[in-house]
């Protein structure tokens, strides 16, 4: 934690801080405050990453930092559905919960798509992340299976591709999607 907080400060000072390159620390910190079950910390981060999104529309970039923010926001929400209590309206509030979950991870898809294509390691990880949601869903395991192939899919054609030209940032995303 103190290593990607260090990260998140010496990019603020190289880049300034309202730059689209803060996002993969933000994204990093809310990820380790997710692990450590600091939910609300990890909300903070995001909130503050999401500030500088909103500051930064018009970045050529703006695809993939959509990608890794809309990741990481889904992984939160994930993490809270652990937790959720018990309550009358549990039904509508999941099904509301799960939602939110599944649009955030399509739109980690989406933003990932625009940036490097369909077949792409951050839209393979989206599409994983969407296998994952539905496979705790009773009733979503065929969705969930279709997700898990279209994985598979992207992992065959990246393996086949002889020249495997692979972003650094997007080893981490494999190592992190594999991991988990």
């Amino acid at each position: 934690m103190l290593a990607a907080q260090q990260f998140l400060v010496l990019a603020g000072d190289i880049y300034g801080v309202n730059n689209l390159r803060l996002i993969p620390a933000y994204a990093l910190l809310a990820e380790i405050c997710i692990g450590l079950n600091k939910h609300r910390e990890a909300d903070q981060h995001l909130q503050k990453a999401n500030w500088v999104v909103k500051r930064n529309q018009e970045d050529t970039t703006i695809n993939h930092v959509f990608s890794r923010l809309y990741r990481a926001m889904g992984l939160l929400e994930a993490a809270k559905g652990n937790t959720e209590d018990a309550s009358r309206s549990f039904l509508k509030a999941k099904k509301k919960v799960l939602k939110e979950r599944l649009r955030l991870f399509a739109e980690q898809v989406f933003y990932a798509s625009q940036w490097a294509g369909t077949e792409s390691i951050g839209a393979a990880s989206g599409y994983f992340n969407l296998a994952n949601m539905a496979a705790r869903e009773p009733g979503l395991m065929q969705v969930a299976s279709s997700f898990y192939l279209r994985t598979l899919d992207c992992w065959l054609l990246l393996l086949k591709d002889e020249e495997l030209k692979v972003p650094l940032l997007e080893k981490g995303e494999t190592f992190n999607m594999l991991r988990s």
